[in-house]
């Protein structure tokens, strides 16, 4: 699994940079997905999942 946090500026009307997650999905052989989180003190809130894209894909490798 790759994590990256504060990895973008925040999406308004949040403050909170979101943090990426590259990892599997639950059923084995499917694409990485792409999960975007922002993680407050008291909250996470999950806002994007999607198969991963190649550009975050290549964020890996650096």
């Amino acid at each position: 699994m790759y994590v990256e946090e504060e990895f973008d500026d925040p999406r308004p009307p949040s403050t909170i940079r979101p943090t990426l997650f590259i990892g599997p999905p639950r059923k084995l052989g499917s694409p990485l997905l792409e999960v975007m989180v922002e993680i407050s003190p008291r909250d996470i809130t999950v806002f994007h999942v999607m198969e991963a894209r190649q550009k975050h894909l290549d964020r890996m490798e650096d």
